[in-house]
């Protein structure tokens, strides 16, 4: 079959009348012939490879763009959450700071503690957190300032992202559709919880600035001021205000924190009228001689009104200032004698009579307690004694109740707490 395949054969070229010839053998014809069928096999081969690639290519290029399609929607989602993590970091922020300006020390001194759980953070600042536990043998709590965190009793700063579980290896990497709304979903899982303990935090604050709120108003009570005098002092009245129109965060300026709010800034106006309230009696050494009101003068021995009350004691005995403020009035009065008068601010004045010598002057600025003068008898006077008086927005009040109130308001303006 061999010899029938590829039997010799003699390629014959003629050329300028002569006649040459090329012999075959059986083994070129099977050289040539296998070097064709491999040139055949391997065009064959290489049309289906390349037929079969391009189409795997156009596969794996659809494949590529769904997935930048996904990935485009990933991205978009993740800006969203992003950016809705970042405005309620940022809610966070502020409610901390109202949260610090109203609980900032308890009456320990301490700060008031925002409790995170170490479940709650990476496992570093965990460990951070109980480090402190341990060493210093408080609650962890955390500080927000602007972009800041810490753990309480540490000095290193620790990111938001520490606090609420995304690491720095993961926000370099891409993880797929389920990785990312996993952790996204812890992220503003974590926030949300830090958002209760805040109006867990609140709760407790709202109490408190109310019973504080109490102790203020109970002064009312104590120094017999009426509760209008005491609203148009406080600013519950109208009072004169403006200023441009600022928005707030409706989430923030709602509910719980809404009230904290306003109950903060209603101490804060008591705190600022408290601060004017005289707190000193005006002599250590002394006896109430003649009270506030009506009573019989004793020139004319007819009845009158005292404006004030009468303490009498011996002569030289140093009268203090009931409060700091400014020396508006300093000399000789008729009437009155030798008398100074104080402005403490927010409408209280003091006015001091009859006395021996006085040891400031008007303009002089002076503190709770400084000596402004001695207790002498000039004056329309029986005897030696200070004349005391109290006025509020021009009008006078008894003076009476200050002095016995005067150790449980310097408390208050102290910080602390009226005793009952």
């Amino acid at each position: 079959m061999f010899q029938n395949i590829f039997p010799e054969r003699q390629i014959f070229f003629r050329s300028k009348g002569e006649v040459r010839f090329v012999r075959l053998s059986p083994a070129i014809q099977t050289g040539i012939a296998s070097c064709l069928i491999v040139i055949c096999l391997w065009t064959l081969g290489t049309s289906y490879a390349f037929l079969a690639g391009d189409s795997r290519l156009a596969a794996r290029q659809q494949k590529l763009s769904y997935a930048a399609h996904e990935m485009d929607a990933l991205l978009v989602e993740l800006e969203r959450l992003q950016t809705q993590a970042l405005l309620r970091a940022e809610r966070l922020e502020s409610r901390q700071k109202l949260l610090e300006r109203i609980g900032g020390e308890t009456d320990e001194g301490e700060l008031v503690p925002v409790y995170l759980s170490p479940d709650n953070m990476e496992d570093d600042v965990a460990d951070e957190s109980r480090a402190v536990k341990e060493d210093k043998g408080k609650e962890a709590f955390l500080h927000i300032s602007g972009r800041d965190l810490r753990i309480a009793g540490t000095e290193r700063p620790v990111s938001l992202g520490s606090i609420i579980g995304v690491n720095k290896a993961m926000a370099d990497s891409v993880p797929d559709a389920v990785k990312v709304q996993q952790r996204t979903n812890k992220v503003l899982e974590r926030l949300s919880r830090i958002e209760q303990i805040q109006e867990k935090t609140a709760r407790i604050l709202i109490d408190k600035e109310r019973e504080k709120i109490g102790s203020h108003q109970a002064v009312v009570e104590r120094l017999g001021l009426s509760l209008d005098q005491w609203a148009s002092l406080t600013g519950n009245a109208s009072v004169s205000m403006g200023g441009p129109l600022m928005n707030v965060d409706a989430a923030f300026a709602s509910g719980t924190f809404h009230t904290l709010s306003e109950l903060a800034n209603d101490l804060d106006s008591y705190k600022l009228i408290l601060s004017s309230i005289p707190s000193r009696i005006p002599a250590d050494n002394y006896y109430i001689s003649s009270n506030f009101g009506k009573r019989k003068d004793p020139f004319r021995k007819s009845w009158a009104t005292h404006s004030g009350v009468d303490m009498a004691g011996w002569t030289g005995e140093p009268i203090l200032a009931a409060g700091s403020g400014r020396v508006v009035k300093s000399g000789r009065a008729p009437a009155y004698g030798l008398m100074i008068e104080l402005d403490h601010g927010n409408g209280f004045r003091t006015r001091y009579g009859h006395m021996k010598r006085l040891s400031v002057k008007v303009g002089d600025t002076v503190d709770r307690g400084q000596k402004i003068g001695e207790m002498g008898t000039t004056g329309r006077s029986t005897g030696t004694h200070l004349h005391w008086e109290v006025r509020l927005n021009g009008e006078l009040v008894d003076p009476l109740p200050f002095i016995k109130a005067a150790e449980d308001v310097y408390t208050l303006q102290q910080g602390g707490q009226e005793k009952g």
